[in-house]
């Protein structure tokens, strides 16, 4: 049973993530509503893991930030998931590419990996015991071997990994 279930009301999960276990959603910081017009450089919607890592690094360039939530913070998506970091993206590079070209793709593959990797040294800096750690990302097939369908995903696997490896991103490609 979650430490408090009413949370899940909160966000856009029915699952508490495991670590409130150690760090209540009680212990998260409140705000109040906004209940004034401001003036800002910039103002940034939500207040999950990438309106927090954008303001930080705005605030750090001297720019005047104001994040605004519907919610609580960390209460969407970053307050629900596994809390992985990856430029392994689910769309696949190939799919990118078909709407943004390849340039884009690559746009895209260096802003996740530099992101992954500069909250890691956000991390460090702030001595933030986060377990930060780099491991390998794996995609593997849905579907039971023998399957056509499983021999169809190999194949966009196999063909995602290349395409990858064009763009610059360490991976390879394996049938166990």
């Amino acid at each position: 049973m979650s430490p408090e279930p009413e949370n899940s009301m909160r966000t856009s999960g029915v699952l508490d993530p495991v670590w409130v276990h150690k760090q209540p959603y009680s212990a998260y910081p409140k705000f109040s509503p906004l209940a004034r017009d401001l003036e800002t450089d910039i103002c940034i919607i939500g207040a999950g893991i990438s309106g927090i890592s954008t303001a930080y690094e705005l605030v750090r360039r001297g720019k005047n930030v104001v994040m605004i939530e519907a919610r609580d913070v960390l209460s969407g998506e970053t307050g629900r998931t596994s809390g992985h970091l990856t430029n392994d993206l689910d769309d696949g590079y190939i799919e990118i590419a078909k709407k943004h070209g390849e340039a884009g793709a690559k746009v895209a593959a260096q802003s996740h990996a530099w992101a992954r990797d500069r909250i890691g040294d956000i991390a460090k800096e702030l001595k933030v015991d986060c377990e930060y750690r780099r491991l390998p990302a794996y995609d593997v097939s849905q579907y039971p071997v023998g399957e056509q369908k499983h021999d169809d995903e190999l194949k966009e696997l196999k063909d995602e990994a290349e395409y990858q490896k064009k763009l610059g991103i360490e991976t390879r490609f394996d049938v166990c």
